[in-house]
């Protein structure tokens, strides 16, 4: 098969750490898709990867981890929000193989000692909270550790925020090919793919995949941070680096919407409180408050104004988080 072929060429090249538990299921929503009559849904379950409770990080950790065994680096370096699940899965994966863990992260709403923050505290992640406005403002932090610890005879790996580097997208490739085999053997046909839109990787890396596989489909991503000018900049920019990277000559076919954002990054809508009670009361799903929620309220959206139609199929992609719903409970379902 292409996929195989191609996969075991690519690890030839960058090394990789198994980390997460694969394949993932490709799981029919069938009582949503009976509650909304409309097209069949599908949900790829990336929040089952393992790894402290899951999430698409594990994926893109492998070649990250990859590489810093390979230069012989000793300490992980990354940043993220009080709820940040990179920050959870980095430190763990960081653990697994033997690297010391330090998270920088800010003070903010959801900085409560639940989900995802208390299990980077449960795991021993050095913690560094620091008084800026956004969780992208720590980056000079993370390089300045970086600069420290090598005066001290330190080697530090820094890891981007959320993980999108060109060899990070690589993971996600990986997830392309591993989501296809799944949907032929199933005699499934999708006619869309939906994802969040954070940094813009994992888009890219599905695109590059989808052109490998010799396959045209719709990839629409659902902003949850940016205007969709830049969250495209960012898809591009990505797309680009890792195609060059893999030596590729990939087609693009996505859309990015930014109708979902609400008030701001990890602010809870109505439209997302929907999601993630009726994906939990319909078929037992667990999405969250950040990033997949904002994702199904998109879809749920574009299904409702008759952009998705009842003969089509669409795969969305669970790229995890859960354990951010603990630190939004009273939002979400009050108690009494």
């Amino acid at each position: 098969m292409i996929s195989n072929e191609w996969l075991n060429k690519l690890d030839g090249r960058f090394p990789r750490i198994p980390l997460a538990v694969l394949p993932t299921p490709l799981e029919y929503l069938e009582n949503l898709t009976k509650h909304l009559n409309g097209p069949q849904i599908y949900v790829k379950r990336d929040d089952l990867t393992g790894l402290v409770l899951g999430g698409d990080k594990p994926r893109k950790l492998e070649y990250l981890l990859g590489d810093a065994l390979k230069k012989g680096c000793d300490t992980v370096i990354t940043a993220g929000s009080s709820q940040s699940n990179h920050i959870r899965l980095t430190t763990a994966a960081a653990l697994k193989v033997g690297l010391h863990p330090i998270g920088f992260t800010v003070h903010d709403e959801n900085e409560k000692n639940t989900g995802n923050l208390f299990l980077s505290r449960l795991l021993g992640c050095e913690l560094i909270f620091k008084d800026v406005s956004d969780h992208w403002d720590l980056v000079p932090f993370m390089e300045e550790k970086a600069e420290q610890l090598r005066r001290a005879g330190r080697r530090p790996y820094v890891i981007p925020i959320s993980g999108t580097t060109d060899i990070g997208c690589l993971g996600y490739i990986r997830c392309m090919f591993e989501l296809e085999s799944q949907w032929r053997a199933m005699n499934v046909q999708p006619t869309a793919l939906y994802v969040t839109c954070g940094t813009g990787g994992n888009i890219a890396s599905l695109m590059i995949a989808l052109s490998v596989l010799g396959i045209k489909m719709p990839i629409r991503g659902i902003s949850v941070n940016r205007a969709k000018t830049a969250a495209a900049g960012l898809v591009m920019k990505w797309f680009h680096a890792t195609s060059e990277l893999v030596g590729v000559e990939a087609t693009a076919d996505y859309e990015v919407f930014d109708e979902y954002i609400g008030e701001g990054y990890g602010k809870l809508t109505e439209a997302c409180k929907e999601a993630i009670r009726l994906v939990a009361r319909t078929d037992g799903i667990l999405l969250d408050p950040v990033y997949t929620g904002k994702t199904m309220s998109g879809l749920l959206a574009h299904i409702r104004e008759g952009r998705l139609m009842k003969k089509d199929t669409v795969v969305m992609i669970h790229t995890g988080g859960v354990p951010a719903l603990f630190a939004y409970a009273d939002a979400l379902a009050p108690a009494g």
